[in-house]
């Protein structure tokens, strides 16, 4: 079950008090308190089902990854910011092969791209700000289904290559292969006046993906590589549902 909440007039963005059943980290387990990019790297690479990984506030430099994980968290305030480094290349945070994690609360920087998911499904991104990144903010692909991404803000896209400059990209273009990151959510996710490409691009092949109650901006859309419109979806894909977006 989903609710939402207005959060001021028709142009905002709307806020998921609840988040939809089946996606996230379930359950409670141990917590895990980190303070440095070291730490969370060992948090990252032993996290057992169920762990909380807490950020202190703070910067942590380095490309992050979790893979073959299920059912962690990792949260943290604005405060607590992850900085992929150098915009030219690697990812600020890789989720790979895993399962019902939830992202929540924190900042993400830097790298070629913020978050990436590859084949991680079930998952959550919950009121994260995710800004300077040389393409992309988020990533979902390699057949990444069923998780959301809501109450978040994304902006400053596409520093590197305005054109590859997406706020949210599902899927894969064909050129790569059959990409099936199905069912997906954009939920009330605010989208700033620097995105240089498209606010969600939703690839060929992909099956009901939503994009909701957001507000996108087409202020910093550069036409580069053919980023024209706040939302594209492609022809080939289906079961696209667009509903109560301000653009």
């Amino acid at each position: 079950m989903m609710s939402v909440t207005k959060t001021g007039g028709s142009q905002n963005a709307r806020t998921y008090t609840e988040k939809p059943n089946d996606v996230g980290a379930k359950g409670s387990g141990k917590t895990i308190e980190v303070k440095n990019s070291e730490e969370l790297k060992s948090a990252l690479a032993n996290a057992e089902s169920g762990t909380t990984i807490r950020l202190a506030d703070g910067e942590y430099n380095g490309n992050f990854e979790l893979k073959g994980k299920s059912n962690v968290t990792i949260e943290g305030s604005r405060n607590a910011k992850i900085n992929g480094g150098d915009m030219n290349s690697g990812y600020a945070l890789h989720v790979e092969d895993s399962e019902n994690i939830t992202l929540k609360g924190f900042s993400v920087t830097g790298g070629q791209k913020g978050i990436v998911f590859d084949g991680t499904n079930k998952s959550l991104l919950d009121d994260l700000s995710i800004t300077g990144t040389g393409q992309e903010a988020v990533h979902f692909r390699k057949n990444s289904s069923d998780n959301v991404i809501q109450n978040s803000f994304i902006n400053d896209t596409g520093n590197i290559d305005p054109g590859y400059g997406e706020g949210v990209y599902i899927g894969s273009d064909d050129e790569k292969g059959i990409d099936l990151s199905n069912n997906n959510k954009v939920l009330g996710v605010e989208f700033g006046d620097d995105v240089t490409a498209e606010n969600v691009d939703i690839k060929e092949h992909t099956q009901g993906n939503v994009v909701a109650y957001s507000k996108l901006n087409e202020s910093g859309i550069t036409g580069e590589h053919f980023a024209d419109t706040a939302i594209d979806v492609k022809p080939a894909a289906s079961g696209t549902l667009l509903y109560g977006n301000f653009i």
